[in-house]
């Protein structure tokens, strides 16, 4: 894999084509872990920056943009993106492994940047057309969601060897419920309420 602008823009195309075949040239690159650490960490930085580009350039359109106070909180804004990676890697891992796959730890975390990376690509995307076709930015927005589930569902099923793809993802589901509930449960006995403020 080639890892300047043309190659990754290649290999993430190749990816939403063919996602088991794409998880398995990620899984194939060997770096070390704090690499592989430093890589969350810079799709993080990268989201984020991306994220205020777009609230900044939706506020001069005299766009109204969603998200509340999060999103003028770069801090808070990525701090919650880590948080939501590393649910995203510990659980394709732990979970995975507890059903009986195989995949290590290391390849799980690659295979969530990778997510990440073609989803910041997508946004890139989505935030041209709101500046040229506003309207087909929220069908991008809309795809992006489908995108995500059915790329972490084959890289999942990919990792840990499994062969039912629809299995995986009632389990990817069932998991995202489970951990928002308790979650919910966590912030009520400290005190906080979500609310759509």
């Amino acid at each position: 894999m080639n890892f300047d602008v043309k190659g990754l823009v290649s290999a993430a195309v190749d990816t939403v084509r063919d996602p088991r075949e794409g998880a398995r040239r990620v899984m194939a690159v060997q770096i070390p872990r704090r690499s592989r650490w430093e890589a969350v960490l810079l799709v993080v930085v990268l989201s984020v920056l991306l994220s205020e580009l777009t609230l900044l350039l939706g506020s001069a359109s005299g766009g109204m943009m969603m998200g509340g106070g999060l999103l003028h909180n770069p801090l808070a804004m990525g701090a919650l993106q880590l948080a939501v990676l590393m649910v995203l890697i510990w659980g394709m891992y732990i979970i995975g492994r507890l059903a009986g796959g195989t995949g290590s730890l290391d390849d799980a975390i690659m295979l969530v940047v990778w997510l990440q990376v073609i989803m910041l690509g997508l946004q890139v995307v989505q935030l041209a057309a709101m500046l040229l076709l506003p309207p087909l930015a929220s069908l991008i927005g809309l795809g992006g969601i489908l995108l995500f589930f059915y790329l972490l569902t084959m890289f999942t099923t990919e990792l840990h060897g499994f062969n039912s793809p629809g299995a995986v993802f009632i389990a990817i589901l069932g998991a995202m419920v489970g951990f928002i509930m308790v979650l919910s449960f966590i912030l009520a006995m400290f005190g906080v309420q979500i609310s759509g403020v």
